[in-house]
């Protein structure tokens, strides 16, 4: 499958999540399952705006000579701000309402919890999977928001069982799930900005692409080397000391 097609697959199963979330949350009266809903509905919206980024970040134009490449970081941090819209709304929710799972309701919760889980680590172990082998930063993102939806699923699971046995400690992991969320929005915030500002790649990448280039024989030095990656390419400023009389040869080296 394409990367529009992996964006697609993500959206249909996290509206499908956030709608199952939602009835088994209102049924069971479980704050962190509905917060989870919440989570699930701002994948969704994440979901959409890398389909729109990954569509159009290979279109070029005059304007736009080398495409419109740094779209899928800008769409991961919008997917961070609905991240920390989601941190919020459970965090407001876990203050502000009476918290308690109902005990007629108990196994349709538990069973839409169950589902959401093992659903978003299967979602985001293929989406990112996906991600590195089209070196697509927005499918990368997207793999670690599902993520945290597994995770803040199985924190839901224990407050569903903590209730089976009579304790009602969902208000607490409805906090411990906004804080998991608030976590990864910081997280992908603080990478994708670095990429946006032209942060230098990482040493390893660096020292790999001076034996590279040391490997010609008639390179004798490299005076300066700038590499940046943005929009799952590496982008190169290199001035190099090149010996030889063969001009058209010096050339091809360059090359």
């Amino acid at each position: 499958m394409s990367k529009e097609h992996w964006a697609l697959v993500a959206l249909l199963v996290n509206l499908l999540q956030s709608l199952a979330k939602f009835v088994g949350g209102v049924l069971s009266g479980s704050l962190s399952l509905i917060g989870e809903a919440v989570h699930s509905l701002s994948d969704s919206f994440a979901s959409v705006i890398t389909y729109i980024s990954i569509k159009f970040s290979t279109k070029k134009n005059e304007r736009f000579p080398y495409g419109l490449y740094k779209l899928e970081n800008l769409a991961s941090v919008v997917i961070s701000f609905f991240l920390f819209l989601a941190s919020y709304e459970i965090i407001k929710r876990a203050f502000s309402e009476r918290v308690e799972i109902k005990e007629e309701f108990w196994g349709i919760g538990a069973g839409v919890v169950v589902f959401s889980l093992f659903s978003s680590l299967s979602l985001s172990m293929l989406e990112r999977w996906a991600g590195k082998r089209y070196n697509s930063p927005a499918l990368i993102a997207d793999s670690y928001h599902t993520l945290t939806d597994a995770f803040g699923s199985s924190l839901v699971l224990l407050s569903f069982v903590s209730a089976k046995l009579g304790y009602q400690l969902d208000r607490y992991f409805a906090m411990a799930v906004s804080l998991l969320i608030l976590w990864t929005a910081i997280s992908i915030l603080k990478r994708e900005l670095a990429v946006l500002l032209d942060v230098s790649a990482d040493e390893k990448t660096l020292e790999r692409i001076r034996q590279i280039i040391l490997d010609f024989e008639n390179i004798k030095e490299i005076k300066h080397l700038y590499v940046r990656s943005s929009g799952g390419r590496l982008f190169a400023d290199i001035t190099v000391a090149v010996e030889g009389w063969n001009f058209h040869h010096i050339h091809q080296t360059v090359d």
